[in-house]
């Protein structure tokens, strides 16, 4: 039980002292293999949140044959595997894209009311739960083909720097997607980085990024139901709230909220440090949770965490 307290102190990472060493900065492995040519499309869409269905969508509607590549179970990305739930600003003319997401939210009677934007709503609550399977079936009505839990390995290109192909891997393993048109929705700019374009990252002093966020649900119970605190020895409790990391309590539907708490300092495009931040946010999440519980008394019951650290910043293009 005082495991998590002293590693949580002792090293900002996050992770065990014993951890394997890295190998010298000079070590490489070189690697080739043929890879199959499973898919071929008018356009690939790499990254499956708001920013590829819309894209996705909009080229299907047009007439394209369109690919999605998406590397968790569902589309969607921060709003739904990331638990945002919320739209901001207006909702109303913000392309037909959006409108036909909307529209369907509506139709389950899984999005708040719509009213004028700010300040009437800053807002808009809607069910991310839900929401991911409005953004499947409306992928699926307009003719794209949807690859799940498949991640993005490389970009292959030409001498002239045009891609020609992606490697993606799923469970059926290495394979190429060919496509006339690859549009980049990864949001680290993943697929820009792999062909070897120049990007941007973080803010040009230090190169720190925005800050990630954890979104941590709680819903409304009975006074006698509510908790359970954290057991003596995890963690670092939360006394004031001035000790408080950057929090704030979103909606989440009825009976619910959720505790949406910043993680600073930490790189989006790095695999050791997104791990950190992800081992980071559930600590910090914990703390919060039993600070509302123990110190403010509030009737909440620990919900989960989102799937994924919320990202706002990675690489720019």
């Amino acid at each position: 039980a005082g495991w998590l307290a002293t590693a949580g102190g002792a090293r900002a990472a996050g992770t065990p002292s014993d951890e394997p060493a890295a190998a010298p900065a000079s070590a490489a492995v070189t690697w080739s293999r043929q890879v199959p040519v499973r898919y071929e499309a008018d356009v690939a869409v790499i990254g499956g949140g708001i920013a590829g269905v819309s894209a996705a969508c909009a080229a299907a509607q047009s007439g394209a044959r369109v690919v999605l590549v998406e590397r968790f179970a569902v589309t969607g990305g921060d709003l739904t595997v990331g638990g945002v739930a919320n739209f901001c600003g207006d909702t109303k003319g913000q392309g037909e894209v959006f409108d036909a997401i909307v529209a369907d939210l509506e139709k389950f009677d899984a999005v708040a009311p719509y009213k004028a934007a700010y300040p009437e709503q800053s807002t808009r609550v809607c069910e991310h739960h839900v929401l991911a399977l409005v953004l499947q079936e409306l992928l699926l009505r307009r003719g794209v083909k949807l690859l799940l839990h498949t991640q993005f390995v490389d970009a292959c290109t030409t001498d002239q720097g045009r891609i020609t192909a992606c490697i993606v891997c799923g469970k059926s393993g290495p394979e190429a997607l060919q496509a006339r048109q690859f549009i980049d929705c990864t949001g680290e700019a993943d697929v820009a980085r792999r062909a070897g374009f120049a990007v941007a990252k973080g803010r040009p002093e230090d190169g720190l990024q925005l800050p990630m966020s954890i979104h941590c649900f709680v819903r409304h119970v009975e006074p006698d139901d509510a908790g359970p605190p954290l057991p003596d020895g995890w963690l670092e409790p939360i006394g004031n709230r001035k000790d408080l990391p950057m929090t704030s309590v979103w909606p989440n539907g009825p009976r619910g909220n959720s505790l949406k708490i910043k993680i600073p300092k930490f790189d989006a495009t790095d695999t050791e440090s997104l791990t950190a931040a992800e081992i980071q946010g559930r600590r910090r999440a914990m703390e919060v949770l039993h600070y509302y519980l123990q110190v403010e008394h509030k009737p909440w019951r620990f919900d989960g965490c989102s799937p994924q650290i919320g990202i706002r910043e990675g690489a720019r293009v």
